[in-house]
């Protein structure tokens, strides 16, 4: 199998993975940027639930992210590959 096949074969399906994983990180990243350049100093409740939450979809997009990567591994070396090999 060539290099090209093997890797459309690996990788089909994890497009929409890979997506939710992204927008959970994105997520993350706008939930710590905004409380502390929007919201006024007095908020504090606000950018702790913020901060709190973004931790949260950091932790939940970086597990996603290792078992997509982890998936992506088992399906090259099971799935993807030539009868020969």
């Amino acid at each position: 199998m060539n290099t090209v096949r093997r890797w459309d074969c690996v990788l089909t399906g994890t497009g929409r993975t890979f997506g939710v994983v992204d927008a959970l990180l994105l997520l993350a990243a706008v939930l710590i940027v905004i409380p502390k350049h929007v919201l006024p100093l007095d908020s504090g409740a606000y950018v702790l639930l913020g901060l709190y939450l973004a931790n949260w979809l950091i932790a939940l997009g970086l597990a996603g992210l290792a078992l997509t990567t982890l998936w992506v591994l088992i399906r090259a070396t099971t799935v993807c590959r030539e009868p020969g090999e």
